[in-house]
């Protein structure tokens, strides 16, 4: 069982080998709580990217389709921060993106 289940385990953890072998389960527990923590870090990292690169995307598409739309020219992390984000209500928000398809069915059509 040592062998199968708690050294992979120690392992994936980041405690050295030499050192498990003197460790008692609860320093073992403390190094399992971290390696937890810092894969949560890193899924919302990843979670973050991915989102931004969404908008990145979105915008670059929006901005060919749409003229009045355009591609941000820096990125938005170094953006004037004291900007607070537009709220938009669900019907604005579903007017916008009925205008932005229209415009898009329309530069299709040309």
């Amino acid at each position: 069982m040592i062998d199968n289940v708690w050294l992979p385990a120690a392992i994936r953890f980041g405690i050295p080998v030499s050192e498990f072998w003197y460790l008692n389960p609860k320093y073992m527990k403390m190094y399992q709580d971290d390696y937890i923590n810092r894969k949560k870090e890193e899924i919302q990292l990843l979670d973050i990217s991915a989102y931004y690169n969404g908008i990145y995307v979105q915008n670059a598409i929006a901005s060919y389709f749409d003229k009045k739309m355009k591609y941000p020219k820096k990125p938005f992390s170094l953006k004037d921060e004291k900007k607070k984000e537009i709220e938009m209500s669900d019907e604005e928000y579903y007017n916008a993106m009925r205008g932005l398809i229209g415009g898009m069915n329309k530069k299709i059509k040309e």
